[in-house]
């Protein structure tokens, strides 16, 4: 898996999620259990959706993600990771994922650390089709020589989407079988 191109920028990425919501299959098949996604060779677990929100998501096919989903209401996320990059910083890493979004605003960002690394995250809004306002929610976390990029779309004005996708991305568990993750996770 080559991981999401930079230079093109997350943007494409939603946009081609958003244009077709079905292409060519990424590396996501081989990490699918029944309560997440682990990627063995970068070292974490990732809960479904369902499992910690109840939301009605669907795994979609999308060349440059590794796992994404389609939800309710036009609501896309993927997430994708390499081990290959050069760039150490998150805050650069993130806002590279945004080239390609024209007429953006940011509405906020912020840098803090996560699971033993250093994390950005980012939020902005930009116009859509048909005269929508859509929010792009990046999560970049750079951990040991591995950055794991996690991208949302939604139209504006649905925040339960924004609250899945945050519990979805802070369910990445570093080193952990997913009964591992399951188990910390319960009350």
């Amino acid at each position: 898996m080559r991981g999401i191109n930079r230079a093109v920028g997350a943007w494409a990425l939603v946009a081609s999620i958003v244009a077709t919501s079905a292409l060519g299959w990424g590396c996501a098949s081989t990490g699918l259990t029944g309560h997440g996604f682990r990627h063995h060779d970068h070292g974490y677990w990732l809960p479904h959706p369902q499992a910690i929100e109840g939301w009605s998501w669907r795994i979609i096919d999308v060349d440059d993600a590794q796992l994404a989903y389609r939800g309710n209401r036009d609501a896309y996320m993927a997430v994708d990771s390499t081990c290959e990059a050069s760039e150490r910083d998150p805050a650069i890493l993130g806002r590279q994922l945004l080239v390609g979004i024209a007429n953006r605003n940011r509405v906020e960002s912020d840098s803090f650390p996560f699971a033993g690394g250093q994390a950005y995250s980012q939020l902005v809004e930009a116009d859509g089709e048909a005269a929508r306002v859509v929010r792009t929610r990046t999560v970049t976390v750079v951990r040991d020589e591995c950055v794991i990029d996690f991208v949302l779309a939604v139209a504006e004005g649905h925040p339960e989407v924004e609250a899945s996708f945050e519990k979805w991305w802070r369910g990445f568990t570093p080193d952990a079988s997913p009964s591992d993750a399951l188990a910390e996770a319960a009350p």
